[in-house]
C-alpha cells in the first residue's frame, strides 16, 4: 500500500509508523513500561527541528539508539538506557515534540530496522502520507480507495492554517528583529554624527594648520571603532548572560541538553555594527572634509 501510494501523482513520500503500547520494558535498570514506535528516515529528517538534546543521527539504521519524546511526566534524558526484550537501547537524543503516548508511559522511538530486530513485528500501526500543495481530488480518491477499510485523516486544511499562523508568528519576529536593527545603525550613525557636529570648530582649526582630509577621515573612524567595541562588548556579556538563564530556566530544565555561545547570532550582530561604523564615518567625514576652512575660522 505504501509503494502504491507513493507512486500516486501529487504525492512526495509515504512513510509508515510501527508501535508496541505498554511494551514491558526497564529505564536504567527498572521494571516499566514504555510506548515504543518507528520513525522511518523521512520522520527522522523531520524530527531534526525539534531536537532539544543529543545527536539524532544516532538514530538512523539498525542501531542501539533511540529517542525519547519529552514529556513533563516521565522524563528521560540523553544517555539513559531502555532494555526492551533483553536488547538495551541508549537514549541518543530528546525531542521537544513528536508522536505522543497512548497508555501514558514515556515514548520511546527507533527506526524501522531497529524496531523490527526488537520486536519483529513488520506491519505499519500508522502510514503517513505527505502530498503536493496542488494534489489532484482524483488522486485523493484514489489514495481514499486503496485504504480501503482503514481510517484516512485528511490534515491538508489543518496544516494549512498551522502553516499560516507559523509565517504570521515569524514576520512578527523578525519584523522586531528588524527595527532593533535599524534603531542600533541609527543610533550609532546619529551619535558620530553628533559627535562630528560639536567639534566642527575643532576639526576646522585643525585643517587650518595642516591636517588631510584622510587623518580627519582617520580621527571619526576612530571615535567610530571605539563606540562599536565598547558597546558590542557590553552588549555581549550582558546579552549571553541573559541569555544562558533564560535558555537554562526554559530549555535545559526542561529539556536537558547543554548551552552553547550562538556563534552565528553574535558574527551577525559584529558584522551589522561594522557596517554601521562604516556607514557613520562616511558622512560626517565628507561634510568636513567639504567645509571651506575659512568658514570655520571665522566661526572661531
Amino acid at each position: 500500500m505504501a509503494d502504491e501510494i507513493a507512486a500516486l501523482p501529487g504525492v512526495k513520500c509515504t512513510y509508515g509508523t510501527m508501535s508496541r503500547t505498554a511494551q514491558p520494558a526497564r529505564i536504567n535498570g527498572a521494571e516499566t513500561t514504555i510506548d515504543l514506535y518507528s520513525y522511518g528516515d523521512a520522520m527522522l529528517d523531520d524530527a531534526k527541528r525539534s531536537v532539544a538534546s543529543g545527536d539524532l543521527s544516532k538514530v538512523y539504521g539498525d542501531s542501539g539508539y533511540a529517542l525519547a519524546i519529552f514529556s513533563d511526566a516521565t522524563r528521560l534524558n540523553v544517555g539513559d538506557s531502555v532494555t526492551v526484550n533483553g536488547q538495551t537501547l541508549e537514549i541518543a537524543c530528546v525531542l521537544s515534540e513528536g508522536i505522543g503516548s497512548i497508555s501514558g508511559a514515556p515514548v520511546i522511538v527507533c527506526s524501522g530496522e531497529t524496531f523490527t530486530r526488537l520486536t519483529g513485528e513488520t506491519h505499519y500501526m500508522l502510514l503517513n502520507v505527505l502530498a503536493e500543495k496542488d494534489i489532484s481530488d482524483a488522486a485523493v480518491q484514489k489514495l481514499y480507495a486503496l485504504a480501503g477499510d482503514a481510517a484516512v485523516s485528511d490534515n491538508r486544511e489543518l496544516q494549512s492554517e498551522v502553516n499560516g499562523s507559523y509565517w504570521v508568528f515569524r514576520l512578527a519576529a523578525y519584523g522586531f528583529l528588524a527595527i532593533i536593527s535599524l534603531i542600533t545603525v541609527l543610533n550609532i550613525v546619529n551619535s558620530i554624527s553628533m559627535g562630528v557636529s560639536a567639534r566642527t570648530r575643532q576639526y576646522g582649526a585643525m585643517r587650518a594648520v595642516g591636517m588631510e582630509g584622510r587623518q580627519i577621515t582617520r580621527m571619526i573612524a576612530a571615535e567610530a571603532v571605539t563606540y562599536a567595541a565598547c558597546g558590542t562588548v557590553t552588549g555581549l556579556v550582558l546579552g549571553l548572560a541573559l541569555h544562558h538563564l533564560i535558555y537554562a530556566k526554559i530549555v535545559i530544565t526542561h529539556f536537558g541538553g547543554v548551552w552553547r555561545v550562538p556563534t552565528e547570532s553574535i558574527a551577525l550582530i559584529v558584522l551589522l555594527v561594522a557596517v554601521s561604523c562604516v556607514a557613520a564615518v562616511h558622512g560626517p567625514a565628507r561634510r568636513i572634509r567639504n567645509m571651506p576652512i575659512t568658514a570655520t575660522i571665522n566661526e572661531l
